[in-house]
């Protein structure tokens, strides 16, 4: 029997013999099927969402949602990014943090229970988020105003958010994530 029907073999059958294959070998290259790594190409992460990830399972998701009922609740509509900043604002106001818009697709992210998750995001089934985020390292505008012993700091505030995951039995279902809202001005007697 040639190398590659040992192989073939193994992985049709899911059962692994000493003498077809390293079994270690072998789990190692299944599970990361399943178990993508985030992306060592660049940096794609804000606060735990990653959209790049190294062997995201399109194939397998798409199977297992195939015929999923709630197929209407994902949007493929590329969203066209816009000033966020600027929603709870009038005519001359700013805001007094400095911060980075954010339109994302994440393909994993770590849930409220502090799990890493597979998160469903293919064709057909889009779930994006619009964020902003503090610029790293600020003060507030105007800082220099506040009373001498008052010191300020930007701060980043986030919502839950309910999302298609891969749960533990790798099958989709809704899991909560902590994502990024806004950036505050915050003040504290020094």
């Amino acid at each position: 029997m040639s190398e590659n029907t040992k192989d073939y073999n193994a992985q049709r059958d899911h059962v692994v013999f000493p003498e077809r294959t390293n079994y270690d070998d072998y789990m190692v290259k299944m599970s990361s099927r399943i178990n993508p790594k985030v992306s060592k190409k660049k940096s794609s992460c804000i606060m735990n969402l990653c959209d790049e990830v190294d062997n995201y399972p399109t194939e397998y998701i798409t199977r297992v949602m195939k015929d999923h009922k709630y197929d209407n609740l994902f949007n493929d509509d590329d969203i066209v990014p816009f000033d966020i900043s600027q929603r709870n604002q009038f005519d001359g106001e700013e805001t007094l943090c400095s911060t980075m818009q954010h339109v994302y697709k994440p393909k994993k992210a770590m849930n409220t229970n502090k799990t890493e998750r597979i998160i469903v995001n293919i064709e057909g089934r889009k779930q994006t988020l619009v964020f902003e985020t503090c610029v790293e390292n600020t003060k507030c505008q105007f800082s220099e105003m506040f009373p001498n012993d008052y010191q300020t700091e930007c701060k980043q505030r986030y919502v839950v958010r309910r999302l298609w995951a891969l749960n533990d039995e790798k099958q989709p279902a809704f899991d909560s994530f902590e994502v990024p809202s806004c950036c505050v001005c915050t003040y504290k007697k020094k």
